[in-house]
């Protein structure tokens, strides 16, 4: 999974560096992406009681390019010119922190929809929600109608707006694939550098989907394969067994009479049960190593295989 997120991250900034280039063009600005630096990869949920970690889930997928640095010129000089063209060009690099997700993870059939903080702001005014542009002329006003939205993302927005940045804000939280927040935009004036977020406090985008439930899971289940192999390695040797009488099980009821059927498999389930014990065991006490679990699983697989055959043969 690392190297998916990886390759999403490149692609990331392969877009923006190519679509800034045309926007730079057509306003006649030398623009240039300096050294930067983002995350992407799997958001997770920490639930605790009394200040104790008890359970964690997958948020989301989170794109979050906290650091994006460029250097932008106006070839004819004009400071309002480069001015806009610095705010266009964050506008672009928060649009592509919800488009590569959902190109990521998309397809014809069943598409996905990720959040940005201008995806936010534009569903926002979409579904008639207000969406505020502040500083110091009306924030005195403008700042107790935001009194719903997440608290973080308030003060944040009001530290800002104390040290003379500017904020633009919906007024309420919008709901949208299983999210719920505000997307903002605190931008400096003088330089139209901006920070642009939504209220899970990060400067990117986030994609809930069926997906990441799976890539969650399977991340913690390779976790725990690489901190603890020797029970991992069981638990896969007990898997294969499993899986293995579910075989002979539909081999001996198709062909085999009800009660020898019923019979062979309660021979079998006890068998299986005792192996996985012992297994299992010998895991948790350290004793053994990977081939005695493996010689351990064959032999029974071979003897549990050669028992259902030959029932199954005088059966028929």
């Amino acid at each position: 999974m690392g190297d998916l997120f990886y390759a999403g991250t490149l692609g990331y900034f392969a877009m923006y560096r190519a679509m800034s280039a045309l926007q730079a063009q057509q306003a006649q600005m030398r623009h240039d992406l300096m050294p930067s630096v983002g995350t992407y990869g799997l958001g997770a949920t920490v639930t605790r009681f009394f200040g104790v970690p008890r359970t964690m889930s997958a948020s989301g997928i989170i794109m979050d390019i906290g650091n994006l640095a460029t250097l932008s010129t106006d070839l004819a000089g004009s400071k309002n010119a480069r001015l806009n063209f610095v705010m266009s060009a964050g506008m672009l690099s928060s649009a592509l922190e919800h488009v590569v997700p959902e190109q990521m993870f998309s397809t014809p059939t069943a598409p996905v929809s990720a959040i940005s903080a201008v995806k936010a702001l534009q569903m926002a005014a979409q579904q008639g929600i207000p969406v505020h542009h502040i500083d110091a002329t009306n924030a005195a006003t403008v700042v107790p109608l935001l009194s719903g939205i997440d608290p973080v993302a308030l003060d944040e927005i009001q530290a800002a707006l104390a040290v003379g940045k500017e904020i633009t804000v919906s007024q309420a939280n919008i709901t949208a694939n299983g999210w719920t927040g505000v997307g903002y935009i605190i931008t400096d004036p003088v330089t139209g550098s901006g920070a642009y977020k939504i209220s899970t406090g990060k400067n990117g985008g986030i994609l809930k989907t069926v997906l990441m439930h799976a890539m969650f899971t399977i991340g913690c289940l390779a976790a725990f394969a690489k901190n603890h192999p020797v029970i991992a390695k069981a638990v896969s040797g007990s898997i294969g067994l499993i899986i293995s009488m579910v075989r002979n099980a539909f081999m001996l009821f198709e062909r085999c009479p009800l009660p020898i059927a019923l019979s062979a498999m309660v021979s079998l389930l006890a068998w299986n049960f005792m192996i996985i014990g012992i297994t299992m065991a010998l895991a948790a006490s350290g004793v053994g190593s990977f081939a005695v679990f493996l010689l351990l699983s064959l032999v029974e697989g071979k003897m549990e295989n050669m028992f259902t055959d030959s029932l199954s043969s005088k059966c028929n």
